[in-house]
């Protein structure tokens, strides 16, 4: 049985590699290895379907399949593709990294994700993430959203570098990026997330 889900997990990784780097327009330096690891439903990090280590890929067998695998992997590689892209992504919030990673699987996957009636303040969101995570997930992939639909692809990733190669604070690289403050853009977003019930990829990846 593992070795048929290594199979599946080799075909959506090779499905989702030109995707994945078209968003990023660049192509890894390296090839980025995909661990396949046994499931232990008595460890707490068993909550987790899979994650990304110094750009290595690790995902459980998870025999109930909670997230399956066409979502986990483009998910899994954006966080990978971000530490190629930042040298290692030290320095990227996580509601920057995960909302970044949510938005590339749902633009590939075309799929739709609900979003939630909790909103956390930007203080507050890397809680939101640890205590409620699939409505903090909704609301950070709404928070990449908002950057990408009102100020471009190239702003997003232009925040991205400001907070990790100039380590400038989110304040700082805001106004230089999108030309607006924390409270501007916590409240831009919020009602971008308020308006948005479903939420949907807004990155390009074409063939």
């Amino acid at each position: 049985k593992a070795e048929s889900k290594a199979r599946l997990v080799a075909f959506y990784a090779e499905n989702n590699y030109g995707p994945v780097t078209r968003i990023f327009k660049m192509k890894p330096p390296r090839k980025t290895m995909i661990v396949l690891k046994e499931y232990d439903q008595s460890r707490l990090d068993q909550l987790m379907t899979g994650y990304n280590s110094e750009g290595v890929i690790y995902i459980y067998d998870d025999p109930r399949d909670r997230c399956p695998l066409f979502i986990t992997i483009p998910h899994e590689l954006s966080h990978a593709m971000l530490r190629y892209k930042y040298d290692g992504g030290y320095f990227i919030p996580n509601w920057l990294d995960e909302g970044i990673a949510v938005n590339v699987e749902t633009t590939i996957t075309n799929r739709d994700m609900n979003n939630s009636d909790v909103f956390y303040s930007m203080d507050n969101i890397s809680k939101g993430l640890k205590d409620t995570p699939n409505a903090a997930y909704a609301q950070c992939s709404a928070l990449v959203g908002y950057i990408v639909e009102m100020h471009g692809e190239e702003a997003l990733f232009q925040l991205v570098s400001q907070l990790t190669y100039d380590r400038k604070p989110l304040k700082e690289a805001l106004m230089d990026t999108l030309h607006i403050d924390v409270a501007e853009f916590e409240q831009n977003s919020q009602q971008y997330f308020l308006d948005n019930k479903e939420i949907r990829g807004v990155f390009k990846a074409l063939p």
